[in-house]
């Protein structure tokens, strides 16, 4: 296994100054994300912030005396946010997706002009990816475990106390064994991107190209994204750590308290380094893919 040339060319991209518009184009995407997530607070929250900050006494009264107001707000919130943020998560994915188109271009492959349709249709991608991973498209004989999810939750509520706490308990241990099958088809699928960038290959292609690719290599995979992820674990978190500490002090001088200002400057960080990741985990996906189709 080519490490070296894995990790040069996973973080080469850094000195390539054309990379410097998939970076703008992950914190576009984590600004509108950002943006959406507080106008919706502010929908939910705002009246009662505004009292609150009025020094309204009466809603403050009626909030200590009703508290699960407050939990169904947040219920609320809860539930209207998971579209947004999965919505979010596919624009992401097709930023990340473009980069891969990058990589591949940058190592040498024939890559497919990037073009609208090409962009709109990398959202799409990221959803095939989603359900195929979630429901074992390309491995069906796994659907027996939701299945038989569905079956202990639904046992645990019909039975009588002693076969509910036993179906709950084995509907914990399914649900956790089908977490991890999902996270297998998810690395199977991890290169469909980069099969997507190439000429002539439609999305289901690229699913099932991808799929192929892996095919007994699911090992060789595994430890090309996790020699990356530990690498880009270290320096990012160094460079997190750093420029964390860093916002932390100059916030500290325009608000206070200080636990303020220190969760601001982790919220900057993390928006700020989000896509450098991003960049990293595409370049590598370019490279395991070559390595592998060759």
């Amino acid at each position: 296994m080519n490490y070296s040339g894995l990790l040069s060319f996973s973080f080469g991209w850094l000195r390539d100054r054309r990379a410097v518009k998939y970076l703008a184009l992950g914190w576009l995407v984590g600004l509108l994300f950002a943006l959406s997530l507080v106008s919706l607070a502010w929908f939910l929250f705002g009246g009662v912030l505004s009292a609150l900050w009025s020094g309204d006494a009466a809603v403050l009264s009626f909030l200590m005396l009703y508290p699960e107001i407050i939990d169904a707000m947040v219920a609320d919130f809860i539930f209207l946010s998971t579209p947004v943020a999965f919505f979010f998560t596919s624009l992401f994915y097709g930023v990340r997706a473009a980069a891969v188109s990058f990589a591949m271009k940058k190592s040498g492959s024939a890559v497919h002009g990037f073009n609208l349709d090409r962009a709109v249709s990398l959202p799409l991608l990221f959803l095939c990816c989603f359900f195929c991973s979630v429901f074992s498209f390309f491995n069906r004989k796994f659907l027996l475990f939701p299945a038989a999810f569905f079956v202990l939750v639904a046992a645990t509520f019909i039975s009588d106390e002693a076969i509910s706490i036993g179906s709950g308990i084995l509907a914990l241990v399914v649900f956790f064994i089908y977490c991890i099958v999902i996270l297998y088809n998810a690395l199977r699928l991890s290169l469909a991107p980069a099969a997507f960038a190439s000429k002539g290959v439609s999305i289901m292609g690229a699913l099932r190209k991808s799929w192929s690719l892996t095919e007994a290599r699911f090992w060789r995979v595994f430890a090309h994204y996790f020699v990356v992820g530990v690498v880009s674990l270290l320096a990012f978190g160094a460079a997190f750590f750093l420029l964390s500490m860093l916002l932390s002090f100059v916030f500290s001088l325009l608000v206070s308290p200080f636990s303020l200002a220190f969760q601001a400057a982790i919220a900057v960080s993390l928006f700020f380094l989000f896509p450098f990741a991003i960049l990293a985990s595409a370049f590598a996906t370019a490279f395991v893919f070559n390595s592998l189709k060759h």
